[in-house]
């Protein structure tokens, strides 16, 4: 110790003698630093195309094209196509298997994983029987409420049938609705040629609107999304007096909805098959954000139990309804763990990465496109190691 002009005591130094010693050590170490951070760096670029992640595809419905403003349906021969594509190149697992292989770093290779939302009766009539035939696994997320004994038809469905069926409807349009009543006036727009309706029967949603029935379809729907299903109900069956009003008998008592939700005994048949696992849902499809704590609760839980019952297996997945960023939340990821679910996924376009949140799952939403446009879509996201997909729109418009 050294004794300072202030009286305070301090460690002895050596003098200047020995800081060229203390430089080059410095130095060193810094030098070491630098390596080391190069190193990480080189590792991760070296890593990154090797990273180990799986695909997790998310279709709807799949059978014979007909109205479809959401695009939720891909034709059984383009079905067919896809999963010979992805029996033939790539690996297909069940989603819990990936889930599973995702915990205990063995996603090594390029495994995907099938999955559909809402339990569609074309999942049970084409695309079962094709996947039966291929042994590929997949997952089918249900709302319980709609699973009934002859099965339900969903709310946009019967919406569009109702508006783009028929060339003659009331030029006024009113409905009752809990909050208030909403009315759309459509004028001489009530009254279309066979032209106009069959373009009216090929629209999709992210085209521009050109007739005032798109415009009243968007709103009706957006309208409904929050309703409970029985509540639902009951403005689709106002919707359909109004409609029917304009129609002769003939053509009201020919008017059946194409598309509907599998019921009770198809979900049950299909359950009881290996290749087929039973997902959640909710129970009334509801964006699950914006319900208030007690209702989330309910939406959640009653729908895994009744499910349960339902097929009588255990229910480990949960899919959120509408699955886009504003439909769901962290909060809502809690409230799916804490009922004793598995994992939950979203239909956020991205790729399932090992040690990603098992409750926030992305998937690669799927359209109706040929083998080819298939192929070179996964081949794209496997190559370029993706977690988000701004460009995979881009990239099949392009071919």
């Amino acid at each position: 110790m050294k004794e300072t002009s202030d009286g305070k005591m301090r460690a002895f130094e050596f003098g200047p003698f020995f800081y060229p010693i203390k430089r080059a050590i410095w130095e060193k170490l810094g030098i070491m630093r630098l390596e080391a951070s190069l190193f990480r760096t080189a590792l991760y670029i070296l890593r990154r195309p090797f990273a180990r992640f799986g695909i997790i595809l998310c279709y709807h419905d799949i059978g014979p094209q007909f109205l479809d403003p959401f695009s939720l349906r891909v034709s059984s021969n383009f079905f067919a196509e896809q999963m010979m594509v992805l029996k033939n190149n790539f690996i297909p697992i069940s989603l819990s298997e990936m889930i599973s292989r995702s915990k205990k770093k063995e996603m090594t290779g390029r495994h995907v994983a099938v999955t559909f939302d809402d339990a569609y009766l074309g999942v049970f009539e084409f695309a079962a029987p094709i996947l039966k035939k291929l042994d590929i696994p997949s997952t089918t997320f249900v709302s319980t409420n709609f699973c009934s004994d002859s099965g339900t038809r969903f709310y946009w469905d019967e919406v569009g049938d109702l508006l783009f069926s028929f060339e003659r409807i009331p030029e006024e349009i009113s409905l009752s609705f809990p909050s208030k009543d909403r009315s759309w006036r459509l004028g001489s727009e009530g009254t279309l040629s066979a032209k106009h309706l069959e373009r009216l029967k090929i629209w999709n949603v992210m085209e521009p609107v050109e007739f005032s029935r798109q415009r009243v379809f968007l709103d009706i729907v957006s309208l409904l999304k929050t309703e409970s299903q029985k509540t639902r109900e009951k403005i689709l069956r106002q919707l359909e007096c109004e409609i029917f009003k304009q129609q002769s008998p003939g053509k009201k008592s020919d008017f059946v909805s194409k598309r509907r939700a599998m019921s009770s005994r198809e979900l049950r048949e299909l359950a009881h098959n290996r290749l087929f696992e039973i997902g959640g849902h909710g129970l009334d499809h509801l964006p699950l954000a914006c319900l208030p704590p007690k209702n989330l609760n309910f939406e959640i839980c009653a729908s895994k139990s009744g499910l349960e019952a339902l097929i009588n297996k255990q229910v480990q997945g949960f899919a959120f309804p509408y699955g886009g960023r504003n439909d769901y939340s962290e909060g809502v990821a809690k409230v799916v763990r804490r009922a004793g679910y598995k994992y939950s996924v979203t239909a956020g376009e991205g790729v399932f990465m090992e040690r990603m949140n098992p409750f926030l799952i992305p998937r690669l939403p799927i359209r109706n496109w040929n083998g080819l446009q298939f192929r070179k879509l996964l081949d794209h996201c496997f190559e370029r190691n993706q977690e988000k997909f701004a460009e995979v729109g881009k990239f099949l418009n392009h071919e």
